[in-house]
């Protein structure tokens, strides 16, 4: 029996003594520290091609936490890293994804702030050949970053399309596979389309040339039999 006694005593301690520390900073200093907490910023850069047992990587990043003073600390959500300054800053290795860094006081070991960063997903796409000359701006599949998945043949389609609508030189490489008829086969239809009026127009002139031309020997031939 004194023995529950003394262990309910000790957790009642404890846990009194936690309450005490959660509760060390006044309203003051918590507002205090949440202003100081406005001047933390989260920087990432892209760490380029990552080998990784051999299988080339582009998903990693540097992520740099700056402004951070010695007052906080920095968990990543889920608690997968504990992160103190270091000269005013922090830095780890993240993989492309959203992240919670949440900001803790040393002080009164209660969260001050969270920060929410999105790391962009690399586009491999964007180091094809077919991209040389393309400004990933203004066309999203040659850009850096790229969200959505899509198959190779559908990218080099889209591609070679912008290609030939903006007039971006193919030298140095062959963006079509297919044979010399079927190119030529595209180059007819292209221009079939491009002067199609034209064209209906000159086969009307050149049937009803046709025409009077039959009817011109057929009276001349009875011309002959009278």
């Amino acid at each position: 029996m004194k023995k529950l006694i003394y262990m309910v005593i000790t957790l009642f301690l404890v846990f009194s003594g936690t309450s005490y520390v959660m509760a060390s900073c006044t309203n003051e200093e918590i507002k205090e520290l949440k202003s100081l907490a406005k001047d933390i910023k989260i920087t990432y850069k892209h760490r380029g091609k990552v080998i990784i047992d051999d299988v080339a990587d582009y998903s990693q990043f540097d992520v740099t936490v700056k402004n951070l003073n010695e007052d906080f600390y920095v968990i990543i959500a889920g608690g997968l890293e504990r992160l103190e300054s270091d000269n005013g800053s922090a830095q780890i290795i993240l993989s492309n994804g959203n992240w919670d860094f949440e900001v803790n006081s040393k002080r009164c070991e209660v969260k001050i702030d969270e920060i929410k960063v999105f790391l962009p997903r690399f586009n491999v796409y964007s180091l094809d050949p077919l991209c040389d000359g393309i400004d990933g701006d203004d066309f999203a599949l040659c850009g850096k970053y790229y969200e959505y998945s899509v198959n190779y043949e559908s990218f080099k389609e889209r591609v070679t399309n912008y290609r030939n609508m903006h007039s971006i030189s193919n030298d140095g490489y062959d963006v079509d596979d297919k044979n010399v008829f079927e190119k030529f086969l595209d180059a007819f239809i292209s221009f079939a389309n491009k002067y199609k009026w034209y064209i209906a127009g000159g086969l009307g002139l050149l049937v009803i040339a046709l025409i009077l031309l039959i009817m011109g020997l057929r009276k001349r031939k009875l011309g002959v039999l009278e």
